[in-house]
């Protein structure tokens, strides 16, 4: 194998980042490839966490939804006039690839993760959080709606900023990722304490960390 030309394959500049993240000079270029596989499991790691939290957070808004708005809530007027125009057309196009005759459960599960993540935006308390957010986070201890709510926004905004980190296959190699695990299992934990025992019991995370190559 020529690790020259996998660099080529990468991209110099991709792979410069793990050459100069080397403690040694010159810097080994069969190092730097042996820490760039190790981010990638990595990053397959940490997703397992991410994806499982993703799935709960948006499990519990079609919860609270379907209370306010109606199981049908993907197609309610109402619901879709209390959208901004961002979430009118991220609606708009999940419904369009679920097709004509999707259920609610096919339309969420083409919705991303930003869509989400703004439905804990302040101007949904009125109509959505002040009577629900207890009940599908049956863990929350503050009874103020307002700082809850932006409390979880704040944590969605963590887990997003690292999860698009790793679509785009960035490097994780200097960033603590511990923060963001722990934000996922607070998060959850507000959900259902059993789910955030599972996400933990069965992460890989701690293990790729600690085979983290030499360089």
């Amino acid at each position: 194998m020529s690790a020259h030309q996998v660099r080529i394959a990468l991209s110099p500049a991709r792979t410069s980042t793990y050459l100069f993240a080397q403690k040694t000079f010159p810097p080994c270029l069969d190092k730097a490839l042996m820490l760039y596989r190790w981010n990638v499991e990595l990053s397959g790691a940490m997703y397992w966490n991410l994806a499982t939290c993703e799935v709960v957070v948006r499990n519990a808004v079609d919860d609270a939804l379907s209370v306010v708005y109606g199981a049908d809530w993907p197609w309610s007027t109402t619901f879709i006039f209390d959208l901004n125009a961002e979430g009118k057309a991220g609606l708009q196009k999940a419904k369009q690839i679920a097709g004509a005759s999707a259920s609610t459960g096919k339309v969420v599960a083409e919705l991303h993760f930003g869509f989400w993540e703004k439905m804990f935006k302040a101007s949904f308390d009125t109509s959505v959080w002040n009577g629900q957010i207890h009940r599908v986070f049956p863990q929350l201890t503050n009874p103020n709606v307002q700082v809850a709510r932006a409390d979880i926004a704040a944590k969605l905004k963590m887990i997003r900023n690292l999860r698009n980190r790793i679509a785009h296959h960035e490097p994780l190699i200097h960033m603590h990722v511990q923060p963001v695990l722990d934000t996922v299992q607070r998060l959850v934990k507000l959900r259902c304490l059993d789910t955030a025992s599972w996400i933990a019991g069965t992460s890989t995370v701690a293990s790729v960390l600690a085979k983290r190559p030499k360089v």
